[in-house]
This record gives C-alpha cells, structure tokens and sequence, in this order.
C-alpha cells in the first residue's frame, strides 16, 4: 500500500477550517476587513512572495488588516473588483488544535469600467490554522505563485 501525502481531518474540522479560508477570501474580495482580521490569530504571519517592493512577511492581526487594507484599496481605486477562486483542499497535519493545509487559487480582476475579467495570479495558499477555545484561526499564510 502507498503512502498518502496527505492527512483526513475529521469531518467538523474539515468543514469549519475550509468556512474559515472561504470568509478569509471572501472577506477580502467584499473589502471586509474588519471581518476578515478577526479570522486572524493575534501573531498572525503572513508571507505575501510579491517580490523585493513589499516585506518578506507581515507580523500582527494590526499590520496584516493594514496591509491587506491598503491591498484592496489600491483594487478599489483602480475600478477593479476581484475575486478569489480557491479549490483542491489538501491537509498535511493535522491535530485536535492545529493544521495545516493548501489551496489552489485562481484570481482574478474584473474591470468595472470596461467589463472585462482578467486573471491575475494563480498559485496555491498554504495555511496554518489553530484552534483556539473551540474556534478556527488563520495563524500563517504563504502565498507561491504561478503566474
């Protein structure tokens, strides 16, 4: 028998986690983020791999709301909506308080003023998310990219 790459997580983790990374980009394509840092732990980290122009990593629910704030911004002020499309799911560890994951992520920019969609990036995301009194954050995400 072959050895799977990947780990089963209990069907109430599952669920709750992939709720947690669907509001996390939904959140952001909605410019919700006020609700999107309240997904987030405390020490948060996030590592964007956008090139020498921005910080290897962003540290802090305050610093990653900011940058993400300022993110979104920059969309909004340009007339452009995006929109994030995140598929194929993969556990790599996981525990009662603790997993790790990655997504598949397309995403994509629609331009209101010329009604065209075009897609920006394509990558994968990987989280690691922690349970905390019972409840899911997002403590680390790395975003690699194929485009």
């Amino acid at each position: 028998m072959s050895q799977r790459n990947y780990v089963v997580v209990p069907e109430s983790d599952r669920a709750a986690i992939l709720d947690l990374i669907s509001a996390y980009t939904r959140f952001f394509d909605d410019m919700a983020m006020d609700e999107m840092a309240q997904l987030f732990t405390q020490d948060v980290r996030i590592l964007p791999n956008l090139g020498p122009a921005l910080p290897e990593v962003i540290e802090g629910r305050g610093a990653v709301r900011d940058f993400y704030t300022a993110a979104r911004q920059q969309t909004a002020d340009s007339g452009l909506q995006p929109r994030h499309f995140s598929t194929n799911p993969l556990f790599s560890e996981s525990s009662a308080t603790a997993a790790r994951l990655s997504i598949n992520m397309l995403y994509s920019e629609f331009d209101q003023a010329s009604r065209a969609t075009a897609v920006k990036l394509a990558g994968r995301y990987s989280f690691a998310v922690k349970k905390v009194d019972g409840e899911w954050f997002i403590e680390e995400v790395s975003i690699g990219y194929d485009l």
